[in-house]
């Protein structure tokens, strides 16, 4: 009887650290929230992290959906924003390191009359367990930011793409 009292108390003790591992897991470091004149409401963007803070993927929330995508997709490119079956906005890099971040790129949509597509580009550095985005002022020094809008760009009063990318 008390061999299996301690056999139930090992295994619930083993369940309770795989949930607090998982947990761990999912973590989520808020990056930035991107707005838009060209789609209603926003996106969230977050890093997932592991239990030493390293990058596991990356997570987008909206007002329709919550979407985590590995860090492994990163290289093909990560769809952010899609509207017509069009990607609009997709997150990239191919040099991205899970321990202390770098480069990214956003390719957007700017002309979707003439298929055409822009990139803006970001970076992600690490300082012990906090991520933070950043880009290079017009000095060439990296500005952290929390904020990015996305200006529509417009013919004949329809959106046929993203004229700019700003952050603050």
């Amino acid at each position: 009887m008390i061999k299996t009292k301690l056999g139930i108390f090992f295994l619930m003790l083993g369940l309770f650290s795989n949930l607090s591992t998982s947990y761990a897991d999912d973590a989520r470091i808020p990056l930035f929230t991107a707005t838009s004149d060209a789609f209603d409401g926003s996106l969230a963007i977050s890093l997932t992290v592991d239990q030493n803070s390293n990058a596991t993927g990356f997570a987008y929330t909206s007002d329709k959906k919550d979407t985590v995508l590995p860090l492994a997709n990163l290289s093909q490119g990560i769809t952010l924003y899609q509207t017509e079956g069009e990607n609009v906005v997709v997150l990239s890099s191919k040099t991205f390191d899970a321990t202390s971040g770098g480069p990214l790129t956003l390719t957007y949509l700017h002309d979707g009359i003439s298929d055409i597509y822009k990139t803006f580009d970001f970076a992600l550095g690490r300082s012990g367990q906090n991520w933070t985005p950043y880009v290079a002022n017009q000095n060439g020094i990296p500005q952290s930011f929390i904020t990015m809008y996305l200006t529509a760009k417009k013919v004949f009063g329809k959106v046929i793409g993203i004229d700019t990318i700003t952050v603050k």
